[in-house]
């Protein structure tokens, strides 16, 4: 066909082997089978549409090749490579009944010393910048009745008895190359993971808040021990860390720091806090508790009756005495409280 040439091709059963050159449209009334290379475009502004599916089935090393950086910066407005609607600009699918998937990957796979990944996001800076960078951002915005949701959801499932290593349903690192200087711009951290939960002023939300919740769920009286938050300081290279858990309380409408609130449906709390040294010469506690700065009772008891271990007593020094109740080696002790101590 000549330059500038429209042509309508319907289904044929005969092969073209020879090249084809056009310069202008071609529609399609039937299916297109292309077994060679198939080159699209001489510039950036021509478009494929294609109005039904793109189906690849050949095994290739890799089926969608994006082989070059896409410059056109268009904000927000555009993506650089894939777009299903636009950051501002949604596509409106109506009230799902039944499940809606808009990306889907599922393979079976085994690995031997290597890695299997289900997606590799990565960004490497390379210049200064004041903007902030996300490879990987999960956005949930929600104006209406929700039961649940969530912005990023990790799941593990271990359906059969197997030998396993680490496991876990979420996994962020933050390492700092050896020699290198960070210098700190601002006020934020460095860490691992960041958890933020923000409740404007004026907004009214009746129901309890907080930036992480950990529910463990042990069914099964395993081997090892189990918790809800571990805090492993690893000793066995060098290791500076200087707190476990630093709690920074900066806020005059706050309660306390930390709250141990005890409501099992059966049987006791044994242990509100479970301090223990291992019998060893390089691991023992020197101080179960060490208290520093300002603090103005060292012991706060709500009540007087017994209910918390402390009783009103009869004393010979200053007036009315209580006593504090402690349990040494299995036997009921007592430390007394006076209200008033003798110069002698």
């Amino acid at each position: 066909m000549g330059n500038n040439a429209v042509g309508v091709f319907r289904p044929i059963s005969k092969q073209i082997s020879e090249d084809i050159d056009v310069d202008g449209s071609i529609t399609l009334s039937g299916d297109l089978s292309v077994t060679g290379d198939l080159t699209f475009g001489d510039a950036i502004t021509d478009e494929l549409t294609v109005n039904g599916k793109l189906v690849l089935a050949g095994a290739t090393t890799t089926a969608i090749n994006v082989s070059v950086a896409q410059l056109d910066e268009t904000g927000l407005g555009a993506s650089a490579v894939f777009q299903h609607g636009s950051y501002s600009t949604a596509l409106a699918y109506g009230t799902q009944t039944d499940h809606l998937i808009l990306k889907c990957t599922n393979i079976t796979a085994g690995a031997t010393a290597v890695y299997v990944f289900g997606d590799i996001n990565r960004i490497t800076t390379s210049a200064d910048s004041t903007g902030y960078m996300n490879p990987s951002y999960g956005y949930l915005s929600v104006g209406h009745n929700l039961v649940n949701g969530w912005a990023v959801r990790g799941r593990v499932d271990i359906t059969d008895t197997c030998e396993i290593g680490e496991v876990a349903g979420l996994l962020g690192t933050v390492d700092v190359a050896a020699s290198k200087t960070v210098t700190q711009t601002g006020g934020p951290p460095l860490a691992g993971a960041i958890l933020s939960a923000t409740i404007n002023a004026g907004a009214a939300v009746e129901q309890e808040v907080m930036c992480l919740e950990i529910r463990p769920l042990i069914k099964s009286n395993i081997a090892g021990s189990s918790a809800g938050i571990r805090v492993n300081v690893n000793c066995s290279s060098t290791n500076y860390l200087d707190y476990g858990i630093d709690i920074r309380s900066m806020s005059s409408n706050q309660t306390a720091a930390m709250r141990i609130l005890a409501t099992p449906a059966s049987d006791a709390l044994p242990n509100a806090i479970y301090i223990e040294g291992q019998d060893s010469s390089t691991s023992v506690v020197t101080n179960a508790i060490s208290l520093a700065g300002a603090i103005t009772n060292v012991i706060d008891f709500a009540e007087e009756d017994g209910s918390q271990g402390a009783t009103i007593a009869t004393g010979t020094v200053g007036s009315q005495t209580h006593k504090i109740a402690v349990d040494i080696a299995g036997t009921m002790r007592y430390l007394v409280a006076y209200d008033a101590v003798a110069a002698t």
